[in-house]
């Protein structure tokens, strides 16, 4: 891990970060912003163009008082990016720095102290989604205004940050958000983009605790990749529950969703722990998985139940249609029906509700799903 020294911005590289105090830099990323091969520790001190200043200036808090850091990592200028190892590590390696770190510095710079009640709801900050994991990672996180005045710490603007990220105030540490079903996780970046589309599964990996080979160039693919890690590694098929609002009656291609979009922070979809424990397994024909299966009136649909939601003493199991097929005994989404069971649960979600009741009628079904 490479970190400057926050009086003498020299660039320097550590092995072993055991008990070693640091500050990590969160920001979006602007014009003229210096990176590994651009960057003299000598231009900090007294070149002022914007790059360097920010540099210049998140040093200068993480070396003030009350925490008196002597280092800082900054992505733009501690990671050498022309090298694919390098940042393939650093990309895979980040939550756990952000989660070690002594405090994480997020600068607003589109958020100005004159509209601070406009500007901070509405700041740049709370829709990328390197900034996700920037937010729940470190355990103390102080915000700063354009003007790098501060504006408070994750746990004084608790509520605020809730409300800005649209992620319930609980999750905003990592202890809890890491307990959060597979779409719960997935719709916290539901609003979020990233410049390479690839970046959208890659700023996730933390937040499920995988790591994977990047691999630029393979566009949406890269969230199907994601999709399949999280196979390998849960039991919780709620990632499953998904819709794209905006074709709702057109037939997914596949099981897997196309990207974070597609998750409504307003379901929140629980995992359930009904159904078969056997693994899950990606074969050539689709998801070998074992749910819940709930059979409807229509011939030959059935219910897939993938997670729950819980509303007080409520509780409404979320389900998914499945249609069977001739070949192999593979059962797939429905498309043409999803339009018609999205008034059944929620305006936002193609699935359909089952109650309890209905629920005793699920019988325990290995299928096959693509």
């Amino acid at each position: 891990m490479r970190l400057i020294h926050t009086s003498t911005y020299e660039l320097q590289e550590f092995y072993d970060m055991t008990g070693r105090n640091y500050a990590i830099l969160s920001h979006t990323w602007e014009k003229n912003e210096v990176t590994f091969d651009q960057y003299q520790p000598s231009e900090v001190s007294r070149n002022r163009l914007p790059g360097y200043d920010k540099i210049k200036k998140a040093c200068v808090q993480a070396r003030s008082k009350p925490y008196n850091l002597k280092y800082i990592w900054i992505d733009t200028c501690c990671i050498d990016k022309r090298s694919s190892s390098e940042l393939s590590e650093a990309i895979n390696s980040m939550w756990h720095w952000y989660a070690l770190s002594t405090l994480c510095i997020a600068y607003l710079a589109d958020v100005p102290m004159s509209e601070l009640a406009y500007r901070f709801p509405r700041s740049r900050w709370f829709t990328r989604g390197w900034t996700l994991q920037e937010l729940i990672a470190p355990s103390d996180v102080t915000l700063f205004s354009k003007e790098w005045r501060p504006l408070g710490t994750k746990d004084s603007l608790r509520r605020d940050l809730s409300d800005a990220a649209g992620i319930p105030p609980q999750h905003l540490d990592a202890a809890s958000a890491l307990t959060c079903s597979t779409y719960e996780k997935m719709s916290f970046a539901a609003a979020r983009t990233t410049t390479r589309v690839e970046d959208m599964a890659y700023c996730l990996l933390g937040l499920f605790g995988l790591t994977m080979p990047l691999l630029y160039g393979e566009g949406v693919r890269a969230f199907a990749r994601l999709q399949a890690e999280i196979v390998q590694r849960t039991h919780d098929a709620s990632f499953l529950a998904w819709v794209d609002l905006r074709d709702r009656a057109r037939r997914p291609t596949s099981s897997f969703a196309p990207n974070a979009a597609v998750y409504s922070p307003l379901a929140h979809v629980r995992s359930t722990s009904e159904g078969d424990r056997r693994p899950y397994e990606l074969t050539n024909v689709g998801l070998h998985i074992f749910l819940p299966v709930v059979r409807s009136v229509v011939a030959g649909l059935f219910y897939a139940v993938v997670g729950k939601t819980v509303e007080g003493r409520n509780t409404v199991y979320v389900a998914i249609p499945i249609r069977r097929r001739h070949l192999l005994g593979v059962k797939e989404r429905v498309g043409a029906e999803m339009e018609e069971c999205v008034e059944h649960y929620r305006a936002d979600c193609s699935v359909i509700a089952l109650s309890p009741r209905q629920m005793k009628e699920a019988e325990n079904v290995c299928f096959y799903l693509n």
